[in-house]
């Protein structure tokens, strides 16, 4: 009985060492991964799905323009038929304009003008024009072809307004619009 109790201690003991043995092949060291850092540009990429954009505003190459219009014409009494505020940087007027789709009932003149207020028709005067009675009109009257002496009157401080008032004449039953582009400093 001895024999056969070490027989099996026996047995058993070489069938553990050869499970061990077996064990340790099968287990591979542990192999450590490189670590691989990217670096990324941070470029943006972009495209304008139509001619038209959502935003009031683009910046080329570092310059900024500010793009206004209105179809809101006054129908009042008052002598502003519109009024345009400049953005809230110093900027200047690249281009100003507006186009009547109805003509006035007399003879007019329109003015453009710079002011502080949305209502002062005595502000400095950029370019005015005279109207004919009835007429249709599209009048582009500051623009940055002005002379070197009135540049410095399109120049506009912060959240200045750009004018267009009648001066004179005519009922304001006006329809059309009105559109300014500012260029930001």
């Amino acid at each position: 009985m001895k024999e056969n109790i070490l027989v099996s201690a026996l047995v058993a003991l070489i069938i553990s060492g050869l499970a061990f043995v077996g064990l340790q092949k099968n287990v591979e060291a542990p192999v450590e991964t490189p670590v691989i850092q990217e670096t990324k540009s941070e470029a943006t990429y972009g495209a304008v799905a139509s001619p038209d954009s959502p935003f009031r505003w683009m910046s080329v190459g570092g310059v900024r323009n500010e793009y206004t219009k209105t179809t809101a014409l006054n129908q009042a009494t008052s002598s502003v038929i519109c009024s345009i505020l400049s953005p809230v940087s110093t900027s200047t007027l690249v281009h100003g304009s507006i186009q009547l789709t109805s003509g006035t009932s007399s003879v007019t003149s329109l003015s453009f003008t710079k002011s502080t207020a949305p209502a002062d028709i005595g502000a400095t005067v950029l370019s005015s024009t005279t109207v004919a009675s009835g007429a249709l009109i599209s009048w582009t009257a500051a623009s940055s072809t002005q002379t070197a002496q009135t540049n410095a009157d399109l120049i506009f401080s912060p959240s200045t307004y750009l004018l267009v008032t009648q001066l004179g004449g005519g009922v304001l039953n006006q329809t059309g619009s009105c559109e300014a582009i500012f260029t930001v400093f």
